[in-house]
């Protein structure tokens, strides 16, 4: 077991200098958006005591915006403009490199975290009816994901995260491997319905996914190879 700190803001992903426009607030919240992504990297920096960090997001925003108004980007000199152009997976990419190049300079482990496989549907609404003996329109009878067009709807995304993560020194983590067998990815395991809309894991999903698949393992290993001499090294 260990402690952690969790610092998330919903459709904020961990992508320093970006923040998605969307809705009414749009540019008041994107800004918040920026400042709290700052605030995050000034607070591991004031406390070097945490050793591991896992970043995970829903990360679509940033690479496939359906929904979204434009960006409000904020460059090292800390100039800020808008842009209502789709970002450029390139340059996304290299924003996650630059930080999980920065945390690991302090000392820390980094875990990057791939979104899990999506659906083109509610899971969680699909998985109701399904219960309720209802059908759901639009779904596969067992509300299962398919795996090739989740993979498709991904593709740039996942090539992406995991060339910088892999090459700036983070662990990346994907989920596909684990809830995907053949043309087809689960959506629920043992009676607990793992999404809570299309894409987004729900809290019992996650804390079942997390433990059943490694995740937790991960973290704990990285965690003890930096307090454990007889553990460095060892994954």
């Amino acid at each position: 077991r260990f402690g952690f700190v969790q610092a998330a803001k919903t459709s904020c992903g961990p992508v320093p200098g970006a923040a998605p426009m969307s809705g009414t607030s749009r540019a008041p919240w994107a800004n918040e958006c920026l400042s709290f992504n700052d605030s995050v990297v000034r607070y591991l920096d004031e406390h070097p005591e945490i050793r591991v960090v896992v970043l995970g997001s829903k990360w679509r925003q940033f690479f496939t915006p359906d929904g979204i108004d434009g960006f409000l980007l904020r460059d090292d000199a800390e100039t800020t403009v808008r842009s209502d152009a789709a970002l450029d997976p390139a340059w996304v990419g290299e924003r996650v490199r630059a930080l999980i190049e920065h945390l690991v300079a302090s000392g820390r482990k980094v875990v990057l975290v791939l979104p899990p496989p999506s659906a083109s549907f509610d899971i969680r609404r699909c998985q109701a009816r399904r219960s309720e003996g209802l059908p759901f329109v639009g779904a596969p009878d067992d509300c299962h994901i398919d795996r090739a067009a989740s993979a498709a709807r991904d593709a740039t995304l996942t090539r992406v995260l995991d060339t910088v993560g892999q090459e700036a020194g983070a662990v990346v983590f994907s989920l596909e491997p684990h809830l995907c067998t053949g043309d087809r990815c689960a959506s629920s395991l043992d009676g607990t319905v793992l999404y809570q809309d299309e894409g987004h894991l729900s809290a019992p999903g996650s804390a079942l996914i997390g433990e059943r698949f490694g995740l937790n393992r991960i973290v704990t290993a990285l965690d003890r190879a930096d307090t454990d001499p007889d553990q460095k090294g060892k994954q």
